[in-house]
């Protein structure tokens, strides 16, 4: 049983459902039991799709036949698992009905710390994504990413920082720089090294 709606902006704000109609996008969070079940997408207050929550009771077949609407977008999260502040998902996407993504997240206190892109059809790793956020300005969210690595299906890394957002670096380009040292010291987050485990064992 709904026990609880929340609106909130791009921004990952709660706001009013009396602010709507100045909104371009939002989206509409439902909870049953205190749990995040579903959350809505909204774009010029038309309904477009949405990422519904799966439990280990819950048949993924099932779910998806009921929403997978042709004109609309939906994501199913399934297998979680809970890991002390991290929480992993996976994640299948459709687009009009047909199977367009498939992934693997971790996410931490809301924000995705670790994304995993895999071949829809034959599930091989494409790439690996890692994100390290700074906490002094708040909430984490997209907009104080500090860090993201990247990681291809053979290991090879390249960083981008918000520093210099219009390039990336490799490791031993990166190290050299004192000033992305100073915000992010690479050898301080041996999580970030691999892209393996995606579920941090420790802290970030």
């Amino acid at each position: 049983m709904i026990n609880k709606i929340e609106f909130i902006d791009h921004k990952g704000d709660i706001i009013s459902p009396l602010e709507l109609v100045n909104l371009k996008e939002y989206e509409k969070y439902i909870y049953v039991d205190n749990i995040l079940k579903k959350i809505e997408h909204f774009e010029n207050n038309i309904f477009t799709g949405g990422v519904v929550f799966l439990t280990s009771s819950d048949d993924l077949d099932d779910i998806i036949e009921h929403y997978n609407n042709k004109n609309e977008s939906w994501a199913f999260k399934y297998d979680h698992v809970l890991s002390g502040d991290y929480e992993y998902w996976e994640v299948i996407g459709f687009y009009r009905g047909i199977l367009k993504a498939k992934i693997r997240e971790v996410t931490s206190a809301g924000v995705i710390i670790a994304l995993q892109e895999l071949n829809p059809s034959t599930n091989e790793i494409i790439s690996t994504k890692k994100y390290y956020y700074d906490a002094t300005f708040g909430n984490k969210n997209i907009f104080n990413r500090l860090i993201t690595v990247f990681f291809d299906d053979e290991d090879n890394i390249v960083i981008r920082t918000f520093l210099d957002e219009d390039e990336v670096y490799d490791v031993d380009d990166y190290i050299e720089r004192d000033d992305f040292m100073a915000v992010f010291n690479w050898h301080e987050h041996p999580y970030y090294h691999n892209a393996l485990p995606l579920i941090p064992k420790g802290n970030l």
